[in-house]
């Protein structure tokens, strides 16, 4: 899937967004969007994403909201940034997946305390819980890694800027790489 984060600097031009949904979609990927349920709707994506931290809202109640208004088909996944009971709350509502970051908050630096909460909890999830976890702003393959041998179904990795098609459809494959078990 493809996590659509519309810039808060910056007004999003909703003919490019749509072009960038139907282009992904039409690669059998699934597009969601950020935190903005009526621009998930208004594109026509699989549904949202809801972000810890992103309002002062509590996380099952703009889940519940975004499932009223997006409907069952939806994807609808949540962050519970480090919160066990946001993700069993989430859980409960039949969220699509759970994902788990090392921080809520945008811009605070990522510290090796935070990713240690971080594979705690993608850990605990992963051994216990049937909905899919997700760890979110994985930086290095390596760290990459490291969540997948814990049971991540998925890692979220951040498209890096300023790369040409070759250049990025490389990073994606080395990406994927270390997401493979090794044989050793």
């Amino acid at each position: 899937s493809l996590l659509i984060v519309p810039s808060e600097a910056h007004a999003a031009d909703p003919e490019k967004m749509r072009q960038l949904v139907i282009t992904v979609q039409n690669h059998q990927t699934a597009a969601l969007i950020a935190d903005n349920v009526e621009l998930a709707r208004d594109l026509r994506a699989d549904g949202v994403h809801l972000s810890a931290g992103f309002s002062e809202t509590p996380l099952i109640e703009r889940f519940q909201a975004a499932r009223e208004a997006l409907g069952a088909n939806a994807i609808i996944g949540a962050d519970a940034g480090n919160s066990r009971h946001d993700a069993m709350a989430v859980s409960e509502a039949e969220a699509d997946y759970v994902a788990f970051s090392a921080t809520n908050t945008p811009g605070d630096p990522t510290t090796g305390d935070a990713i240690d909460t971080q594979q705690d909890l993608v850990g605990w999830w992963a051994e216990i819980f049937e909905p899919p976890v997700v760890a979110l702003g994985i930086d290095d393959d390596e760290t990459a890694r490291s969540f997948a041998h814990l049971g991540a179904d998925f890692v979220a990795r951040t498209l890096p800027m300023g790369k040409s098609p070759a250049d990025l459809r490389q990073w994606l494959l080395q990406a994927q790489d270390a997401l493979r078990p090794s044989d050793a």
